[in-house]
């Protein structure tokens, strides 16, 4: 099973805990489903969730500011958050800057 849940960037801007809440609850509805991908145009994120096993757990999901746009910055700023527990799983440019969506596993503070 596959699920695509579509987020207007302009709502992840104003809102990042918000959208984020969205996608760990699509989660937290369905055990099953994992964040597997995200793909964005100009105006709209597009999160791929689907039913694959996973031994790490339910996931906790949150979108936050990456760095800005120089690759130098993203790549430091990627390992430093891999470093506190948290795993990049996927970008968008918003003006800029790169946003993300990052996961942790829920027994871990994931406040980023």
């Amino acid at each position: 099973m596959i699920k695509i849940v579509e987020i207007l960037i302009d709502d992840i801007l104003n809102d990042a805990a918000g959208c984020s809440e969205i996608i760990h609850g699509a989660c937290r509805r369905n055990p099953g489903l994992h964040v597997t991908g995200l793909s964005a145009n100009e105006a709209m994120v597009f999160v791929s969730l689907e039913d694959t096993p996973s031994t790490s757990g339910m996931m906790q999901y949150r979108f936050a500011e990456l760095s800005e746009l120089d690759k130098d910055l993203i790549a430091s700023e990627m390992k430093s958050r891999y470093y506190a527990g948290f795993t990049t799983v996927g970008s968008f440019i918003s003006g800029k800057t790169v946003w993300a969506l990052f996961a942790a596993p829920v027994n871990q503070s994931a406040t980023k």
